[in-house]
């Protein structure tokens, strides 16, 4: 016959199966009879079993939706720099081009191998007068003109020169250039940047 008492598995005593807490050291006795036998659930303090269940967390609102959706990080869209300007070209050679700008009291800039050059103020320092040269645009503006070289083959070279942002326009053998697209150029042809100085173009093919 099974005994109607069982021990407290606090203290070890003797305790009867209907006491809620041990007579001798106050162990909560929760447990439930399977037979004669008591079986008894883990030990939790007294403390931390009479406190209530915390509340279940509450739904997001729908602002709060909205904000956690702004606070996402999105991936970054870069934004790209448009292009920097470049006129439409005559068709491409494969030869590289010498030329020079010949001043009349015989300096000169040489350009090898550039197909496409702009021309601003500060190229012309030290061959145009400091009065004349602050009539020359800045590279930073555009540039006063620029010369586009190609050749297909030794001796067949093709030049054109072009003025689309000076402040005052540029002169070819005498006549304003400026807005007119691209313009051939020949040996011997005379540049007059802002019409303050003339400069012989002089391929050296």
């Amino acid at each position: 016959m099974a005994s109607s008492q069982t021990t407290c598995p606090n203290c070890g005593r003797a305790v009867s199966p209907d006491d809620a807490y041990c007579p001798y050291c106050g162990y909560p006795l929760q447990g439930r009879q399977e037979g004669t036998q008591v079986m008894f659930s883990p030990s939790v303090p007294r403390e931390q079993s009479q406190q209530p269940p915390p509340p279940p967390p509450a739904p997001p609102s729908e602002a709060g939706e909205t904000q956690a959706a702004a606070a996402t990080p999105q991936p970054s869209q870069q934004s790209v720099a448009p292009p920097m300007f470049r006129p439409p070209m005559p068709a491409v050679g494969t030869a590289p081009v010498v030329y020079q700008l010949v001043f009349p009291d015989g300096k000169f800039i040489s350009v090898v191998g550039e197909p496409l050059k702009v021309f601003g103020r500060e190229d012309f320092t030290g061959y145009v007068p400091e009065e004349y040269l602050r009539l020359i645009t800045r590279r930073e503006k555009g540039g006063q003109f620029m010369i586009y070289c190609h050749a297909k083959e030794v001796g067949n070279v093709e030049c054109y020169v072009r003025d689309d942002f000076s402040t005052n326009p540029t002169l070819v053998n005498g006549t304003n250039i400026k807005g007119k697209g691209w313009v051939k150029l020949k040996d011997g042809d005379v540049i007059s940047p802002a019409g303050v100085v003339n400069i012989w173009f002089r391929l050296r093919t």
